[in-house]
């Protein structure tokens, strides 16, 4: 007899098929018990599963405090200083393998392992493999100066990334606009030789700077931007740029731009009472938005008693100014969709257009027809439905600086028509 045949004649078959429906009410009734659920199919309550943190005390916060200062000691004592670069670049210029001029002198993989052996052991991380293969050019070398900017830039990353995470108080990541501007106000400090400005003016480039970074980083508004995104950023890499040109009227964040732009606003500000009005911003770049986009913006920025501050102003002043990117895109298509319904339409389309007519012939400009110009715009945003433009259509087919430009700006058409 097999043991399976011997096991059912000493196991009743129907008492394990109840033992198992047993278990399994069990499980149900546990089931609904953890889920809220009652006799009462009416009366269903839905689990917790958000837990506000708790607020540490004073002790904790300064034990948290003194032991991120010492955790923050420790690293920096670890990265690359001043001293440390100099003794690189020394030795990257003594073992390359010609004569070449700096710019040009070059570093073998030999080369390359064996200033890694004769350096501490903090500049090993820079002396991967890996890192040698992606500087790597044709010929299977690498240039000293690719290599020692590298190295500048990526000590840099990481000494911006360990500062501002000092400002980081609740160890999450992320920084509010106020734990960012306090960053930027001590940066100002620490560099005056790039922050030439006069001190009353201090918090207004402090707004500035901020501003752009939670344009384009936060565009949802939650009033926080990821530390590492930052870093990664473009608007970060604009904002470093700085310490090689920091007179450059092109960077948003050159202290000469800044006061252009502060300057805008208080020309526009005509009551002087330190917010723009609808009527006063018709005169942005004097005048050649549309009605119906202006007051399109009124409806869709935060205002105060129908008027914008300076903050808003900022945002309004980012977006007009970075049509092709996604951010701005979005912001110029909730503005230019009327109805609200996720789409521009044919009708949408003509309205928009026939409403810079006035202003268009006022500047001197050629109008085109109505119809021609539909038919233009969607044959540059090539839309997936052909009778609606979507803001992932005008992201996608890398023309919305032109066509929202013809939609909102008097001389979109005449930038387009002569562009390069």
């Amino acid at each position: 007899m097999s043991w399976a045949s011997a096991l059912k004649e000493i196991v009743d078959e129907n008492e394990v098929k109840e033992l198992y429906k047993s278990e399994e009410n069990i499980e149900k009734e546990y089931f609904k018990e953890l889920m809220g659920h009652n006799n009462n199919k009416n009366n269903f309550k839905i689990p917790q599963f958000f837990f506000k943190k708790k607020k540490n005390t004073k002790l904790q916060n300064q034990l948290q405090k003194a032991s991120y200062y010492s955790l923050h000691s420790e690293i920096n004592d670890n990265l690359l200083n001043e001293d440390d670069l100099d003794e690189l670049w020394i030795a990257l210029c003594e073992s390359s393998n010609n004569h070449e001029p700096q710019a040009f002198k070059k570093l073998s993989y030999f080369d390359f392992t064996a200033i890694s052996a004769a350096l501490p052991e903090k500049f090993k991380e820079y002396f991967s493999t890996k890192i040698f293969y992606q500087l790597m050019d044709e010929s299977g070398y690498i240039y000293i100066r690719t290599f020692f900017n590298y190295v500048v830039k990526k000590v840099s990353f990481k000494q911006t990334r360990l500062d501002l995470s000092l400002y980081d108080t609740d160890n999450t990541g992320f920084l509010t606009e106020d734990q960012f501007e306090d960053y930027l106000t001590d940066l100002i400090k620490s560099l005056p030789e790039i922050f030439e400005m006069n001190e009353t003016f201090e918090k207004f480039y402090v707004c500035i700077a901020a501003r752009k970074f939670f344009f384009f980083l936060d565009p949802h508004h939650k009033g926080k931007i990821n530390i590492r995104e930052t870093l990664m950023s473009s608007v970060y890499q604009e904002f470093y740029n700085l310490k090689e040109n920091k007179d450059d009227n092109y960077n948003w964040f050159s202290v000469n731009s800044a006061m252009t732009v502060y300057g805008r606003y208080l020309n526009l500000d005509v009551d002087g009472n330190g917010m723009i009005s609808r009527s006063e911003l018709s005169n942005f770049c004097s005048g050649v938005y549309s009605d119906i986009f202006l007051d399109r913006v009124f409806e869709q920025f935060p205002t105060y008693n129908n008027e914008m501050d300076f903050q808003a102003f900022l945002d309004f002043h980012l977006m007009v100014n970075n049509l092709d990117k996604p951010e701005s895109i979005a912001l110029v298509f909730r503005c230019l969709d009327l109805e609200g319904v996720g789409y521009l339409s044919k009708p949408v389309v003509i309205h928009h257009y026939k409403s810079l007519f006035e202003k268009m012939v006022r500047f001197g400009f050629d109008i085109t027809e109505e119809e021609n110009i539909v038919v233009e715009l969607f044959d540059m945003a090539h839309p997936e439905d052909t009778e609606k433009i979507k803001v992932q259509d005008l992201i996608k087919c890398g023309m919305a600086s032109s066509i929202l430009g013809i939609l909102i700006d008097a001389r979109g058409l005449n930038n387009h028509d002569n562009r390069e």
